[in-house]
C-alpha cells in the first residue's frame, strides 16, 4: 500500500526521496507511519533526522517524545539538536514529560551550542514544572540569562501568558532601548503572536 512504500522511501539513501516521504507521512497517524518515522531518527542525512524529528513532535505520538529525546542524547548535528529540543518543548507544553526525556534535557542543557542550549533549557522548564511554564512565570527567570536564551523564552511564551501581569512586565522590559535589537524584535513579535492588548501601545512607540 501507499504507507509502505513511504515508509520505504523513507529508509533511502537518496536525502530528496526521504525527506518528501516524511512531509507526506505527516499527514496520517497510522501506527506504521509513526513506526517508520522513529527508524527515520537514524537516517545517516541530518536534513531526514529533523524532518522526522518535527512530524514525531507535531504529531503527538505515543512514545514520540521518549523517542525523540534518546535521538537528542545521541546527535552530533546542531540543527538536528535544536529540532529535537523545540520537539520536546512542544510535546512538553501540551503534556507530563517523561524521566527519560528530561534526564535527556539536563544532559544536554549545557551543550556548546547556544542556540541549542537555549531551545534545551526552555524545554526544560515545561518539563519540570509544567503549570508554571504553562502560565509563562516559570520562564521569566531565563529572560536574564543571555540573548540567546531570551530569544528562545520569548519564542517560547505560551497563550496563558497573555494574562499574567508578571509577563506582560518582562516583555515591556524587553522593548528598553537599551536592550539588544533582536531582543525587541522577539517581545515585538511575541506581543503580536499572544495579542497582548494592554503593550500595543508600547510598541507603537518604538
Amino acid at each position: 500500500g501507499v504507507l509502505r512504500a513511504l515508509a520505504a522511501e523513507l529508509l533511502s539513501s537518496d536525502e530528496g526521496r526521504a525527506t518528501l516521504a516524511a512531509q507526506m507521512l505527516a499527514t496520517t497517524r497510522a501506527p506504521a507511519a509513526i513506526g517508520a518515522l522513529r527508524a527515520a531518527l537514524m537516517h545517516p542525512s541530518a536534513a531526514v533526522r529533523t524532518v522526522a524529528i518535527e512530524t514525531l513532535g507535531e504529531q503527538g505520538a505515543a512514545g514520540a517524545a521518549d523517542a525523540i529525546a534518546d535521538r537528542l542524547r545521541a546527535e552530533p548535528d546542531v540543527l538536528v539538536k535544536h529540532a529535537a529540543a523545540r520537539a520536546l518543548r512542544s510535546l512538553a507544553a501540551v503534556g507530563s514529560a517523561s524521566a527519560r526525556v528530561v534526564a535527556a534535557l539536563r544532559a544536554r542543557k549545557d551543550d556548546e551550542d547556544a542556540r541549542v542550549a537555549a531551545a534545551v533549557r526552555v524545554a526544560l522548564a515545561f518539563a519540570e514544572d509544567h503549570a508554571s511554564a504553562s502560565r509563562g512565570t516559570a520562564l521569566l527567570p531565563l529572560l536574564g540569562e543571555g540573548d540567546a536564551l531570551a530569544e528562545e523564552v520569548l519564542t517560547a511564551l505560551p497563550p496563558a501568558a497573555a494574562h499574567d501581569a508578571e509577563v506582560h512586565a518582562a516583555l515591556r522590559a524587553c522593548l528598553d532601548v537599551d536592550r539588544p535589537l533582536p531582543i525587541r524584535r522577539a517581545a515585538m513579535r511575541a506581543i503580536a503572536r499572544l495579542r497582548v492588548t494592554p503593550l500595543l501601545a508600547d510598541v507603537v512607540a518604538l
